[in-house]
Formats: C-alpha cells, structure tokens, sequence
C-alpha cells in the first residue's frame, strides 16, 4: 500500500478545480456580446440590452433610467421627463401642451386655441368667443354682432366701418393673399430657393387722412390690408423684394413713406408695428439656429433695437417663449424643424409656411428708422451666416456693422445715435 499526505489531495483537487472554472469562463466567454455601461453586467442576448445616448444598458438599469415617451415614442432619461396628465413625455412632446385659462385642462395644442397671449381649449373657446367674418378675428361673443345689412358676424369696429361708411375698394381683407410677384435687383437675374426676398407689412393709423384716397394711389409693389388689431387704420404690404432691390428703389418706399404728412401715423400708436418676413427656405438648420440664439439670448439689445417699451414687446412679439433651462435645446429643434412655436405673437414666427417673421419692430414713417430696420435683419443674416455659434453676441455683430458701415449705413448711424459705439 502507498501512502499518499494530504498535500497530495489539495494539489490534485486545486489543479482540477481551476481547470475546470477556466474551462467554464472560457466557454461562456463567446457568448458574452457586451457590458452594461451603467452597472457593467455583462449581457448575452441583443434582446437583453438597450441603447440610448451612445451607452448601453442591461434590462434592469434600462427600466430604472429610461421611459418612452407616450407622444413620440422617442426614448429619454426619465429625469428629463414631464408627466402630464398621468403620461410621460419628452421634453419637446411637452411643450405641446398648455393649461386652458378658463376650465384648467390641459391639452395639446391641437386641441387649444390661443387668443390675446392666453390659452383655451377648444369648447372653453367656443363658449365664450365668436368670430367676424370681416377682420378675421375672434372676439369675445359679446362684442360681435349680426349685421343685417352685410348678412354676416361683425365685430363691432367693422360694424361701423361698414354699416356707416363706404366699403373701400382697394383695402383687402385681412385673409387676403395675392400672386406674389417677386422683385429681383439690376444684376439679380433669377429667384432660386438660396436667394433671400424681404416681404415688409408696415402698419398705420388714420388721424386725419383719407384711407380711400391713400391705398387708391399705392405703387404696384405693395397693397393695403384690413387689421382688426388697428383702431381706423390698415396694413401697407409689400410684394416679395430682394434687398438689392429694395435698395436700388429706396425713393419708392421713401415716397410711401411720406403718407405721414397726409394724416397718418406709426410710431406714435400702442398697436402699429413693422412685421419684416423673410425666405425660410434660404436658412439651414445652423443658420437659422444662429439667428434665433441672437434674439433671444440678447433680449436687452432686441428691446433697443425694435423701439418698443417691453410690456408693448411682450404683447406684440415676446421674447419669454424659450425656458431657460432648456434653451439651446428648444432652440435646436426649432431650427431643425423650422417651426416649433405655436403662436405668432413672440419675436420671431416660425408658423407660416415659406417665411420667417420678424415682428419685433415698432411701427416708424421715419425713414432713418424704416431703413435701420431693413439693414439690421440683413446684417445679422449676413453676421450669423459667418460666424460660429459659440462666437455669436452682441459685441462682435456690433463690430460686425462698424466694418460693413456704408453698406448699413443707416443702421450704423442709428446705432451710433444711440450710444452703441
């Protein structure tokens, strides 16, 4: 008989344990395809994991960090989520929706109407306001009227602009929209998608004047508009027009501009304004996102460039719409997009389909100011076309016009004027 000690036994058995658990990883190696970048679990099935934001999660961290949102159907972080109304949804879904003023519900904007910078839902709306079929607005129910004569709903301004006064020929309807004729400038030969047109809606007021004999005698490029928002005025808008070519015919607009000595204003009112559009198509994503982090991320300098006080800004073209904390985020997607707000009334409308409207300025027959305004849009196109995001500010698109001063040279005397340099 051998005898055999006990450091036999555990040599023998260590070897064989050791053999057999390098055996085993080695066969279950192949079948581990990656790790949880949260816990660091290794994960075997493509079923079993997740892929969000450029990481990849195990089943049990994928529920416990992520949620679909219910709208879109997008996945995101379930800290970035907003409930309402007991569904999750992503911060863009989000801003979808609003509180109604009246009853409190929350709905999509499909479903709300928006009317004086407040939202209602739809039967709330329906309730309480009614619409004229002259001006194209709504009112509130008790302010509109049937008009026997017109055998329609009338607000009660175009009640008696229609009942007890002429019907003037020449002054459109608000919804009025034209074959646009496009204007090129002298070495400008054909209109491409890439090429940028102004479209310029200048507002007025009567004091004394004669509306009839006024938008009679409007040169060809422009014609008269109803507004409801007016009290016993009207819009003066401009077909489509390059900047050349609104340059090179400066006296035209110049002799428009004189309708302030026959009787009508335009600075001096609390609801005249300058609404300035411009080709969407002409922008891509960064360029427009360039555009929009100008506005409104320098709303000091917005505010002293369109020559409003801020409660008038806040009415007429708000630049509030963009929360903080979510701003260059919110901005992004609305210049992807090319829309994403869902009112008009902020600073710079994404609503219309072809165009961007610029709505910050106060109205002017100054030509100084009328002129300033039309400079400053195209040199911050010019300006955030060239420069880089993180570049772009007030400082830098200040020296931006000091270098460019005779092309905008109304501009930069209007800057000047006002102590900008």
């Amino acid at each position: 008989m051998v005898r055999l000690d006990n450091s036999y036994f555990y040599s023998h058995f260590h070897s064989l344990h050791v053999s057999g658990l390098l055996s085993y990883m080695s066969d279950n190696k192949e079948k581990i395809i990656c790790y949880c970048d949260n816990c660091h679990t290794s994960i075997f099935s493509e079923t079993d994991k997740a892929e969000f934001d450029g990481k990849i999660y195990c089943d049990n961290c994928a529920e416990e960090l992520l949620v679909e949102c219910e709208d879109c159907g997008e996945l995101f972080y379930k800290n970035d989520c907003v409930i309402i109304d007991g569904r999750f949804l992503c911060q863009p879904c989000a801003e979808n929706y609003r509180e109604c003023v009246n009853c409190g519900d929350i709905c999509s904007f499909d479903d709300m109407v928006l009317w004086h910078s407040h939202y209602y839902c739809n039967n709330c709306f329906e309730s309480y306001f009614a619409y004229c079929e002259n001006c194209d607005e709504y009112y509130l129910a008790g302010e509109i009227h049937w008009s026997s004569e017109e055998q329609c709903h009338l607000c009660e301004r175009c009640m008696d602009r229609i009942e007890g006064h002429q019907i003037i020929e020449n002054l459109h309807s608000y919804n009025y929209r034209p074959c646009f004729n496009f204007y090129l400038g002298k070495y400008e030969k054909t209109i491409s998608e890439k090429k940028l047109f102004f479209g310029i809606e200048l507002e007025v007021e009567k004091s004394s004047g004669d509306i009839k004999k006024e938008t009679d005698n409007l040169p060809e490029f422009v014609f008269a508009k109803e507004d409801g928002s007016l009290y016993n005025g009207f819009e003066i808008v401009s077909h489509p027009a390059t900047y050349q070519w609104l340059k090179e015919n400066a006296d035209k607009w110049l002799k428009i501009l004189t309708i302030s000595k026959r009787g009508f204003i335009s600075f001096k009112t609390d609801s005249c304004g300058i609404h300035i559009h411009l080709s969407k198509n002409y922008f891509g994503t960064w360029h427009l996102y360039r555009l929009l982090k100008f506005f409104y991320e320098n709303p000091e300098f917005i505010l002293k460039i369109s020559q409003r006080n801020k409660s008038n800004l806040n009415q007429w073209a708000t630049l509030d719409k963009v929360v903080d904390e979510n701003k260059g985020r919110d901005l992004i997607y609305k210049a992807k997009n090319k829309n994403g707000n869902h009112e008009r009334h902020c600073a710079v409308n994404l609503q219309n389909p072809d165009t961007i409207e610029i709505r910050i300025f106060r109205g002017t027959l100054n030509p100084l100011s009328f002129w300033k305004n039309i400079e400053f849009l195209q040199a911050l196109v010019n300006y955030t076309f060239e420069t880089p995001s993180r570049y772009v500010n007030v400082a830098s698109f200040l020296d931006y016009v000091k270098n460019y001063s005779k092309e905008f040279n109304n501009l930069y005397r209007w800057l000047k004027n006002k102590g900008f340099y």
